[in-house]
């Protein structure tokens, strides 16, 4: 049960591959251990520490989440309250699902599990429509500052690749990474509105597996 659950959580924040691409070593992850191709995903690479426990946390503490813009990325303008925003996005999604039976927390603990993610490589333009307009109602209604949304910029996402680590915060030993080199859900074309619903629907996946070891 436990090795089932551990596979579970790497999945937790992998995305939908449109196309196999080489991993791009941006530096974001501390460490790059040696990735193993998911034989189910193209695009999808993971890497799990044989001898972590996940029952043993109950606890998480979310890092901000980091948006590292490529060099070739037509758009390079992202203002602070943009990428504020898309944080506030990942993170209202993670509160929501997770408390109040695994609390957000913000100091470290040996039941706390660490919970690191950045989108790297992430290349924008900008379109007609303005991304507020695409923001989920519940978003506006809880806690989404609207007036940081009509200041946001319209912008396309065209790619991006996702990078992710679990770590125990009392020891900073790895317990799980993941790279995925592409994403978008499937049958439809990378968006940052697609991003919102892929994570709503991984992190119950995440809520499961962290049910599941406990079981």
């Amino acid at each position: 049960m436990g090795q089932l659950v551990m596979l579970c959580l790497f999945y937790v924040f992998s995305f939908q591959v449109q196309a196999a691409e080489k991993i791009s070593y941006t530096g974001f992850l501390d460490h790059y251990p040696a990735f193993k191709p998911d034989p189910d995903r193209k695009g999808v690479y993971l890497w799990r520490n044989p001898n972590a426990d996940l029952k043993k946390y109950s606890k998480i503490m979310v890092a901000p989440l980091e948006v590292w813009l490529s060099p070739d990325s037509e758009y390079k303008g992202l203002s602070a309250d943009q990428i504020g925003l898309i944080n506030r996005m990942y993170q209202f999604t993670l509160i929501e699902t997770m408390e109040p039976d695994y609390p957000i927390v913000s100091k470290p603990g040996n039941d706390v599990l660490v919970l690191r993610v950045a989108l790297t490589n992430v290349n924008i333009k900008k379109k007609d429509k303005r991304f507020y307009n695409f923001l989920p109602p519940m978003l506006l209604m809880r806690g989404v500052d609207a007036a940081v949304n009509k200041s946001l910029k319209s912008f396309e996402l065209n790619h991006a690749q996702m990078e992710g680590e679990l770590r125990d915060s009392k020891t900073n030993e790895l317990i799980s990474a993941r790279v995925v080199t592409g994403f978008g859900l499937e049958g439809k074309e990378p968006s940052f509105e697609g991003i919102m619903d892929f994570w709503e629907y991984r992190m119950n996946q995440f809520r499961k597996a962290m049910d599941a070891s406990r079981k």
